[in-house]
């Protein structure tokens, strides 16, 4: 085996030898001779093979690697795996003319002059193809010297050529160059008269211009006085019409000097008020600062002239029947040129039937305003005392802020006793619209929610989604809502527990929703709320969802509301709402204030006291609302779990 890859290394060495010049005409088998006789050496990279000006007496084949062929930094060229190098010294001790350096690691063979001059004594084959490798060489030789003395000859012609061209060239130019010289002296002979021309279009174009300006005025003082007949003629024209109407109108129409006696009125005068215009000046008077109706007349003139704009003003006086009327007045200043009041012209209406609809309306708006606070009143009286609510939970806090008199928002407590279970039903409900509507609907809801309430007789009937099932059809019916098209699809969003206490002091908790959560937050609560969790704990705030369906009709409307129950310990909290304060729009960002900003907030001020608690979030709402409108009815309803829940 060993045997054979000695072989195929000395077959490989042979295919290199037969590339190199002095060995293509030597025959194999000296070749194979000549192979074995090959040194292995290597060398890394930085190491140098041979200096510049060492004496030649090798040659050299890289096995494989890469070495620079160079002198100092200049680099000749690379050579890599079975390329040749200094093949010419086993004939000639001339000095290397360069050094090599290996670039990377690598292996080389090498072959000396002394081998090959024994090769050349004992082997007269060798010698001879040797000698036939020179003579090929030298007669390569001859062949490109024979070619490149034709390559001169012809660039020696080519050289002759450019020469004469070159005459030709120079000839050329001096005559392009007097070309030149005449062109630049006739161009500055037409540049002088560019000039001339020029200041003879100038001047002809002043003298155009100065009779067009001439024709100009000429034209404009014509037009002005085309257009002073014209003006003169519409003012004409006006006047007629201002003249009719004066006389047909039933406004009375009154012109003043300035010093505000009165110089014209017109027949509306003597037809509202029902006197001539003697019979007036005769009873109260010629100087509008005696007869005007406003006691503030003369303030009133000056504020007309000084921000020259009309003044109106209403007042009440009598006419010739002694009938009380209310007449408006628009009074206009006439000033000058400049600005000083020349005339005063004062527009009289009679409003006294508007004046009496105001009065009727006003009257009817305090009417409805009277019956919307007595039915605040009644929808106060239905929902639970602050008596009993602190009876029950010494810490509570209720945020109820309606956007208008009554609201569509209402929440509602109610006790139950059965075979010596109590329990605590609490509700926050969110009607459909708010105002009267709402109200209406928070009537009804508190209603049914007494009557359900009322009827329950076992602790099987005790269950928060039984209650908001009942509620629902009792709805359904009272709205007659059967899912036909067009039909009223009011209803209520609502979250209502059921909180009842266990023999381990702890409360347990039934909760049922329709569209409103119901946020817990445990007693030792520390945690932030994090960000990007949506669901379940949130810090130590429970969100117990509700239905995504309301009391009401719906679409997609399930047979039975879902139930949660959990067991909460003394100094829980929990909170029931409307979307009222999360929807609310910020004065700074036009956005809302979100269910996530509200869950920090309750989290944040979960080490105060209830009561502080609830001026926190009023400040907060107060601050973030600022001067923008509240947009719905407001309700929020916190409850701390006390030390002993018990009740009567």
């Amino acid at each position: 085996m060993r045997e054979i890859l000695e072989n195929m290394q000395i077959e490989k060495r042979i295919a290199i030898l037969r590339q190199v010049s002095i060995f293509s005409e030597v025959d194999e088998k000296i070749l194979w001779q000549l192979a074995s006789m090959l040194g292995n050496f290597s060398v890394v990279e930085g190491e140098t093979v041979f200096c510049k000006g060492d004496v030649g007496n090798a040659m050299y084949i890289i096995v494989h690697g890469k070495v620079k062929i160079h002198d100092g930094d200049y680099v000749f060229t690379t050579l890599a795996d079975e390329d040749v190098f200094g093949e010419y010294s086993l004939i000639d001790n001339k000095l290397r003319s360069a050094s090599v350096t290996a670039l990377e690691e690598t292996e080389l063979l090498r072959f000396d002059q002394v081998n090959f001059y024994q090769l050349l004594d004992a082997n007269a084959e060798f010698s001879r193809g040797v000698l036939r490798s020179m003579v090929k060489r030298l007669h390569d030789k001859d062949f490109l010297e024979e070619k490149l003395a034709e390559s001169n000859l012809e660039i020696s012609q080519q050289k002759e050529l450019l020469q004469q061209q070159a005459t030709q060239l120079e000839i050329a130019n001096q005559d392009l160059q007097t070309r030149e010289e005449a062109l630049a002296e006739m161009v500055d002979k037409l540049e002088e008269l560019y000039f001339l021309n020029e200041e003879k279009n100038r001047l002809l174009e002043k003298q155009k211009q100065e009779i067009g300006t001439q024709n100009l005025e000429l034209m404009q003082q014509k037009e002005e006085i085309l257009s002073q007949s014209e003006q003169l003629e519409f003012v004409n024209a006006e006047l007629e019409k201002l003249s009719i109407v004066a006389s047909k109108t039933d406004n009375s129409v009154v012109i003043l000097d300035k010093n505000g006696d009165i110089e014209w009125v017109n027949e509306g005068f003597t037809r509202m008020l029902g006197m001539s215009f003697a019979e007036y000046k005769q009873l109260y008077g010629n100087n509008l600062f005696q007869v005007s109706l406003n006691p503030d007349i003369r303030e009133v003139v000056n504020q007309s002239i000084k921000h020259k704009q009309s003044a109106i003003y209403t007042g009440k006086t009598l006419n010739k029947q002694g009938k009380e009327i209310w007449i408006q007045t628009t009074l206009t200043p006439v000033l000058d040129g400049n600005e000083h009041l020349t005339q005063l012209i004062a527009v009289e209406t009679d409003v006294t039937q508007m004046k009496l609809a105001e009065k009727k309306i006003a009257k009817q708006n305090q009417n409805i305003t009277d019956s919307i606070q007595y039915a605040r009143r009644i929808q106060q009286a239905l929902m639970p005392l602050d008596e009993v609510l602190n009876s029950i939970f010494p810490e509570n806090f209720v945020m109820y802020k309606p956007k208008n008199i009554v609201s569509g928002d209402f929440y509602w407590l109610h006790t139950v006793n059965i075979n010596s279970t109590k329990a605590i039903m609490l509700a926050v409900g969110d009607c459909t619209g708010h105002g009267v509507p709402g109200a209406f609907m928070s009537l009804l809801g508190i209603s049914f929610l007494n009557e359900i309430a009322s009827k329950i007789y076992s602790l099987e009937e005790l269950k928060a989604y039984k209650v908001l099932n009942f509620l629902r059809e009792m709805v359904k019916k009272a709205l007659r809502q059967t899912g036909k098209e067009n039909e009223a699809r009011d209803g209520i969003d609502i979250a209502l527990c059921i909180l009842s206490p266990m023999s381990n002091k702890n409360v347990f908790l039934q909760y049922s929703g329709a569209n409103s959560p119901m946020y817990v937050i445990k007693s030792n609560s520390t945690k932030s709320f994090m960000e990007g969790e949506d669901e379940g704990f949130r810090g130590d705030l429970l969100e117990l969802k509700p239905d995504k369906m309301p009391i009401g009709i719906h679409l997609k409307e399930k047979d039975t509301f879902a139930q949660e129950e959990m067991e909460l310990e003394e100094g829980d909290a929990i909170y029931m709402f409307s979307d009222g304060y999360v929807d609310q729009f910020g004065s700074e960002f036009v956005c809302k204030f979100l269910s996530k900003r509200f869950k920090q907030l309750l989290i944040d001020t979960q080490h105060f006291s209830i009561k502080k608690q609830y001026d926190i979030l009023e400040q907060t709402l107060s601050e973030w609302k600022g001067e923008r409108e509240q947009v719905d009815d407001i309700l929020v309803m916190g409850v701390r779990i006390p030390i002993n829940f018990d009740f009567e």
